[in-house]
């Protein structure tokens, strides 16, 4: 079962994980949510974060 991130209350919604989801998964006008169905568990989205809001869901 591959991994999907999760996003935390520091999130301030810079956009910058959306940006640069190579498979739209986040969606610009809400980056804290993720569609699952697109999302192949790539880690960008997490390694972009400026607030370190996002991780793997069960990983710390």
């Amino acid at each position: 079962m591959p991994l999907k991130p999760s996003t935390n209350r520091s999130c301030i919604l810079c956009g910058k994980c959306a940006r640069n989801c190579p498979t739209q998964a986040i969606p610009l006008d809400n980056p804290r949510k993720t569609d699952s169905s697109l999302c192949i568990s790539c880690g960008r989205c997490i390694f972009i974060c400026p607030e370190n809001s996002r991780n793997f869901r069960g990983l710390t």
